[in-house]
């Protein structure tokens, strides 16, 4: 059930992969990941945003209240794509049976660590040796539809024998120095 227009889109593209699955037996596997994060990613991202903040001396905005923080599973791209070659190389894709009432598989990807907003922010602050000025701000008055948390299961892969190469703080650490030594990045 989406809850906002960026989610509908989403479930629009697996609704028409769906129906190729359905119409065409085109073999597909759908894969649902956590938010992703990496050396190079869009400065209009959570992280990079944080990071150039932090490198100008401005306060990073916090979405939500001192009570009420939200929070994601942030994961690496490159565990990501891991996790992608993984389930190409280890599962064969279930082809639809005219006439049953069956679905696409369906995997998701995920880290092990679920983190608030704050936290996440401190966490770049301490990598960068910086010290975190922040301030919340009512995500719904900004951001209407916007899920305060967001998590998958990924006890599905996992029990396939799948696990993230890099931890979520090796990677994070690895993002942000890569960042400030390339800070075209940030711009």
């Amino acid at each position: 059930m989406p809850s906002n227009p960026y989610a509908a889109s989403k479930a629009c593209q697996e609704s028409i992969a769906i129906s190729y699955w359905r119409t065409y037996g085109l073999p597909i596997i759908i894969t649902n990941t956590v938010n992703n994060f990496g050396e190079m990613q869009s400065s209009s991202k959570f992280p990079v945003i944080v990071q150039k903040k932090l490198s100008k001396g401005e306060k990073v905005t916090i979405h939500g209240s001192k009570e009420s923080i939200g929070s994601r599973y942030y994961l690496h791209s490159r565990n990501f794509a891991d996790a992608l070659i993984f389930i190409i190389e280890n599962t064969v894709p279930h082809l639809h049976q005219d006439g049953e009432v069956d679905r696409p598989d369906r995997y998701n990807i995920t880290s092990d660590e679920n983190i608030n907003n704050l936290e996440f922010a401190q966490i770049i602050a301490e990598l960068m040796g910086k010290k975190l000025e922040y301030e919340f701000v009512d995500v719904h008055a900004t951001r209407p539809g916007h899920d305060r948390f967001y998590g998958l299961s990924g006890e599905k892969l996992k029990k396939l024998g799948w696990k993230p190469p890099l931890s979520f703080k090796e990677s994070l650490k690895k993002v942000v120095e890569w960042q400030q030594e390339n800070s075209q990045w940030l711009d």
